[in-house]
């Protein structure tokens, strides 16, 4: 088994039930990249990521995402290495990852990527796979463009990961676009040095957060109270 590349839109993907994999920040920040296109699809992924964040622990049980600490439920820290598995609709998960420490802006020597981190995170993704009973990984080619990364390096991460426990991955690439008769490529940012990874700790058992996400008026009330 090996990665499939397909020409096309991660958010229209060809599998019946696929969880969808993204990069996030670890600040907060859901303006850029990706995640704009997730918005036209569905509120939930940002507002649950924006619950997580302000919350700072991120509270579900039974796969239902609930706002407060209750008993039977388990607390997941917003940390690197950490998703969220959010339900947009019948058979489609988009997965929050937190894999990228702060922003892609302006970085000179160590992208904001953290390779240990997103081992870390598609190993809980592969597990959340099993639990739901969905055989295909898939998303666009993840934490390499705002988060710096190297493809070849994430390529080789997926490999180790996620191919080696049968569950097959499909990486969207964008149709290539004409430009005056020139070809133009979809924006991939070139490899950089990683300089020393980041390695996670303690990170918890899968969690998977489904519906019941909280409206953005639900999280400016909340934060507005504190």
């Amino acid at each position: 088994m090996q990665i499939n590349y397909i020409e096309g839109d991660a958010l229209k993907p060809q599998a019946e039930k696929t969880l969808i994999f993204h990069c996030c920040n670890t600040v907060g920040q859901w303006g850029s990249g990706f995640v704009l296109a997730i918005n036209k699809v569905s509120p939930l992924p940002k507002n649950a990521y924006s619950k997580w964040y302000h919350d700072t622990c991120f509270y579900t049980v039974n796969q239902a995402c609930i706002p407060n600490d209750s008993e039977g439920q388990i607390e997941v820290p917003f940390m690197l290495g950490e998703i969220q598995v959010v339900n947009i609709k019948s058979g489609i998960y988009i997965v929050n990852a937190v894999c990228q420490k702060d922003t892609g802006d302006g970085y000179k020597d160590m992208p904001p990527v953290r390779y240990e981190a997103l081992r870390e995170a598609l190993l809980r993704t592969v597990d959340a796979a099993k639990v739901l009973g969905i055989d295909t990984i898939s998303g666009p080619r993840f934490c390499s463009d705002r988060a710096g990364g190297s493809w070849s390096q994430i390529e080789s991460i997926i490999n180790e990961v996620v191919i080696t426990q049968g569950i097959k991955v499909d990486i969207y690439d964008l149709p290539v676009r004409k430009f005056g008769g020139a070809l133009s490529m979809p924006n991939v940012r070139p490899s950089r040095p990683t300089g020393v990874e980041y390695s996670t700790k303690n990170c918890q058992d899968i969690i998977l957060a489904t519906t019941n996400v909280p409206t953005d008026a639900e999280i400016t009330k909340s934060i507005e109270q504190r």
